[in-house]
C-alpha cells in the first residue's frame, strides 16, 4: 500500500512539473517580443517631461501621481509604480519586456505561497508535493481561461492590475500567517504594507482586499480568540488606503465624462451581481474548471483522512462568502462604468478569485465526504484511482477540447514565428519614426501578424488619432501615421 502511494504521488508530481512549466514558459517567452501600446506613451511623456525640468523619477513620480490623484483617479500605488519605474523611458523596449516578465514569475509565485498557506494552516496538510499538486491545477486553470495580453503583455496592465493582485494574495497570506503565528510581527507588517500598496491599485483590488481582510479578522476572533489591536490596525490601515483611493478628486472628474456623471448605487449593485453570475456561469460551463473541480474533490477526498476536520456548515458558509466577495469586488466597476461593463483586465482580477475560492471549496468538499467514509478501506483505495483517472480525463478534454487555450495559442503564435515577425514589424516602424528627419512622418509598411496574445501599439493612418499623437509627443514630431500596404 506504501509502495503504490509513493509511486501514484510521484508521478503526480511528475505530471505537476510538466503542467506548470507548460503553463508558464509560454508565457514568459512571449515577454521577450512585447511593444509599448497606447497608454505606455503617454505615461513615458509625462516623465520624460519632468525629467527634462531637472527632476529625479521618485520626485517626479511623487509630483504626477498627486497630479492624477486631482484629476485622474485615486490609484496612488499603481501610478506611483508607473512613473517610478518608467522602463519605456530608461531602458527602451527591454525595459518593459523585464518588467512584464517579473510580473508574470512574481504572481505565479505568489499564488503558489498563498495555496501554500492555506493548506498548511487550515487544512494542515503539511507536504509539498500535495500543495504544488493544486498550485498547478490552479496555474492551469487561469492560464487558459482568458487571453491575458492586458495583464501580462502590457505595461500599464502590469502595474494597475497584475503587481496590486500579486501584493493582494502576498497580504492574505501574511495576515494568515500572523494570525496563526501570533508572535511573528514581521507577518503583521508584511500585511500591513502590502494591504496599503494593493488598496493603491484599482478599486476592484481595493474592495477584494479589504473584504477578505475583514474575514480573516472575523475568523481570526471566532476560531482563534484574538481580540489584539493588532489586528484591527492590520485591517484598518488597508482600509484607510482604500478610503483614501475611493475619496479621490480625480475619480469624480473622470466618473463625470460617463453617462449623466451620477453615481446610482442600487443599479450598480445590480450590475455587480450580474457580471458574477455571467463569469461564474462561463468559467463553469465554457471553459474546463468543472474537470479540474472533480480533479481537486478527488485530491480532498484522498487527503482529508489526515487534514482539518471539515464542518459540514462550512459549505453554507463559503458559498455566500465567495459569492459577496465577488459582488463586492464589482461593484466599484459597475458603480464606475454606469454599466455590467467590465475589461478584459478586470475579469482576469474576476477569474483568479473564482478559480482560488471554487478550488479549495472543491478541496473542502473533497475532505469532508472523505472524512464520513474514512473507516471504508476500499473506498479510500479507490480515491487515489478516482483521482489519477480524473487527472488524466482533465488533461485530455483540455488538449482536445476545440475552444482555443490562451497557452495552446501561444505555443502556436512561437512555432510559425508570429512573435517574431509581430515584434520586428513593430521595431523597424519605431526606429524609423524616431530616426527620421522629418517632423511628419509617414510609414508605410506590411502589416504585423495578429498574434492575438500581444497588444498592438495600436498605431493607425490617421495622425490626429491619440495613440499616434502620444508617439508623435514621445519621439519630439509634429504627425505620426502608419499605412498599411497590403
Amino acid at each position: 500500500m506504501n509502495r503504490n502511494k509513493s509511486i501514484i504521488f510521484k508521478v503526480i508530481c511528475v505530471v505537476s512539473c510538466f503542467l506548470l512549466l507548460y503553463n508558464i514558459l509560454p508565457y514568459l517567452y512571449a515577454t521577450s517580443f512585447v511593444m509599448p501600446s497606447a497608454d505606455d506613451f503617454g505615461f513615458s511623456n509625462s516623465i520624460k517631461e519632468k525629467i527634462g525640468e531637472g527632476k529625479g523619477y521618485f520626485v517626479s513620480a511623487v509630483i504626477l501621481t498627486l497630479e492624477s490623484y486631482f484629476t485622474w483617479q485615486g490609484t496612488y500605488f499603481c501610478n506611483f509604480l508607473l512613473y517610478l519605474t518608467a522602463p519605456f523611458v530608461r531602458y527602451g523596449i527591454w525595459g518593459i519586456r523585464g518588467l512584464c516578465f517579473i510580473s508574470i514569475l512574481f504572481f505565479y509565485v505568489s499564488l503558489y505561497y498563498l495555496v501554500k498557506c492555506v493548506m498548511e494552516n487550515y487544512f494542515h496538510i503539511k507536504e509539498r508535493l500535495k500543495s504544488a499538486f493544486l498550485f498547478s491545477v490552479i496555474v492551469c486553470v487561469i492560464s487558459n481561461l482568458r487571453i491575458p495580453s492586458e495583464n501580462y503583455f502590457w505595461y500599464n496592465g502590469v502595474c494597475a492590475y497584475t503587481i496590486p493582485l500579486t501584493f493582494a494574495l502576498l497580504g492574505v497570506q501574511f495576515l494568515i500567517k500572523y494570525i496563526v503565528e501570533k508572535q511573528k510581527n514581521i507577518y503583521w507588517w508584511a500585511a500591513i504594507f502590502l494591504g496599503i500598496a494593493a488598496c493603491g491599485g484599482t478599486l476592484q483590488h481595493a474592495a477584494f482586499l479589504c473584504y477578505v481582510y475583514l474575514c480573516l479578522v472575523m475568523w481570526a476572533w471566532k476560531s482563534k480568540k484574538l481580540h489584539t489591536k493588532k489586528l484591527i490596525i492590520a485591517f484598518g490601515i488597508p482600509l484607510l488606503g482604500a478610503i483614501i483611493n475611493v475619496c479621490a478628486p480625480g475619480n469624480f472628474v473622470r466618473h463625470g465624462s460617463i453617462g449623466d456623471g451620477k453615481l446610482h448605487m442600487m443599479e450598480a449593485l445590480n450590475y455587480a451581481i450580474q457580471i458574477m453570475v455571467n463569469e461564474i456561469r462561463y468559467v463553469l460551463f465554457e471553459t474546463d474548471m468543472i474537470v479540474f473541480l472533480l480533479v481537486i474533490i478527488a485530491m480532498g477526498y484522498v487527503v482529508g483522512k489526515n487534514g482539518q476536520q471539515i464542518k459540514a456548515r462550512l459549505f453554507f458558509i463559503l458559498l455566500p462568502m465567495l459569492c459577496g466577495g465577488l459582488i463586492i469586488s464589482n461593484f466599484p466597476v459597475a458603480l464606475g462604468y454606469s454599466s455590467n461593463y467590465m475589461e478584459p483586465r478586470g475579469y482576469f482580477v474576476l477569474d483568479t478569485l473564482i478559480t482560488i475560492g471554487v478550488l479549495f471549496a472543491g478541496l473542502a468538499f473533497g475532505s469532508y465526504f472523505s472524512q464520513k467514509l474514512r473507516s471504508i478501506k476500499f473506498v479510500y483505495i479507490a480515491g487515489y484511482i478516482l483521482l489519477m483517472s480524473l487527472f488524466g480525463a482533465g488533461c485530455l478534454i483540455s488538449v482536445r477540447s476545440d475552444r482555443i487555450k490562451p497557452v495552446r495559442l501561444c505555443i502556436e503564435n512561437s512555432n510559425n514565428d508570429y512573435f517574431v515577425r509581430f515584434s520586428n514589424t513593430w521595431e523597424d516602424i519605431f526606429r524609423q519614426i524616431e530616426t527620421s528627419d522629418e517632423k511628419n512622418v509617414l510609414v508605410e509598411t506590411n502589416p504585423a501578424p495578429d498574434t492575438k496574445i500581444l497588444r498592438t501599439p495600436d498605431l493607425s493612418s490617421d495622425p490626429s488619432y491619440w495613440v499616434n499623437v502620444v508617439v508623435a509627443e514621445y519621439y519630439d514630431k509634429e504627425t505620426v501615421s502608419v499605412v498599411w500596404l497590403k
